[in-house]
């Protein structure tokens, strides 16, 4: 035991690089490559289990049903100033004139009006816009730009129809505009906790499509798959480099405590938490503080937990292939007895 413990002074450089190693792999994974996506895909999904509808039906035409929008998705253009150097990339759902709202999720109607605006959360940080900022607005029915105050910025909302974080389409929310509906054949959104189908069935063709959150949510969360991918290709390189950097040379090392009389469950459990201490160990405390800014929900839990468990597996998968080794069967190798 000795011998392996002094070992450490001339391998100590080693150790470091091998966990300097893994520490940047997960560091240039997160920062590098998927900070963002991880983050919007966690804030969505965050949104969708908040948020208390589980239908949206697309209209052809309005009904004045409870929790029913104007739909004018990119009917209408939205930019940044008035020269309209910068158009935001969004749809839009607009209030119902006398609508009535039971949804907390479209409560946000009850705080704007003709000239308000609320924005998603990931449109606001994409364009770098506060509360109580003013863009324009222009309607299909005039060139002429509206300017709309921010009055909030809304929990993050992609493209209710299409979902997609690399498009990154979100979502506005703005104030009753009379001359719109009067003037476009306008598209209507129905939000509902429970079937509105057997109430829509009266109205001849009303139904353009349907909208599952849950589908919503399925598609969300495969938008992550590429990043656990590409993180589990890192994770293996930086796995065989620190144990070609540093564990390697333990065994070599136990290899010479065997053949002086130490034991093999002794050794094998030297190999297990020599791994465990080094690998394990700082991947946990690295993920955590990394994903601590994601939203809690199953993105950040499964993005923290996936290295941990690889880096588990190779401490485990070391510690069955050291006892057979260094079994009686392994000991043949050696051309040595085993040590009890």
């Amino acid at each position: 035991m000795f011998m392996y413990l002094k070992g450490y002074r001339h391998r100590f450089t080693r150790l470091l690089i091998a966990v300097a190693t893994i520490s940047l792999a997960l560091i240039l994974c997160f920062y590098g490559l998927f900070r963002n996506d991880l983050t919007a895909i966690s804030a969505q999904l965050s949104n969708y289990d908040s948020a208390d509808y589980n239908t949206i039906y697309l209209l052809n035409y309005g009904k004045r049903f409870e929790n029913e929008c104007i739909f004018p998705d990119t009917d209408i253009q939205f930019f940044i100033d008035a020269d309209k150097t910068t158009r935001l990339s969004v749809i839009s759902v607009m209030k119902e004139d006398n609508a009535v709202y039971t949804l907390d999720y479209l409560d946000v109607f009850s705080e704007i009006n003709g000239r308000d605006i609320c924005i998603s959360e990931n449109t606001a940080k994409q364009y770098a816009i506060s509360s109580g900022d003013v863009i324009y607005a222009e309607y299909p029915y005039s060139s002429v730009l509206v300017p709309l105050t921010v009055k909030k910025v809304c929990s993050t909302e992609f493209d209710y129809l299409n979902p997609d974080i690399e498009r990154a389409v979100g979502v506005v929310f703005v104030g009753y505009n009379k001359q719109y509906e009067d003037s476009t054949v306008a598209k209507y959104l129905l939000f509902a906790k429970t079937s509105k189908v057997d109430s829509l069935a009266k109205f001849p063709q009303i139904i353009g499509d349907v909208i599952n959150k849950s589908k919503s949510k399925s598609t969300m969360i495969m938008q992550a798959a590429p990043c656990f991918e590409i993180l589990l290709f890192f994770t293996v390189m930086a796995m065989i480099a620190a144990h070609m950097l540093f564990f390697r040379k333990s065994e070599a090392i136990l290899k010479r405590c065997y053949l002086k009389g130490m034991s093999i469950k002794l050794i094998t459990l030297i190999l297990f938490f020599e791994k465990f201490v080094f690998c394990v160990v700082p991947c946990a405390v690295i993920q955590y503080l990394m994903t601590s800014t994601l939203e809690a929900g199953c993105i950040r839990t499964a993005y923290l937990l996936f290295p941990v468990i690889v880096y588990g597996i190779y401490c485990i998968v070391s510690f069955v292939a050291a006892g057979k080794k260094f079994s009686k069967k392994g000991c043949k190798l050696y051309g040595t007895t085993v040590s009890k």
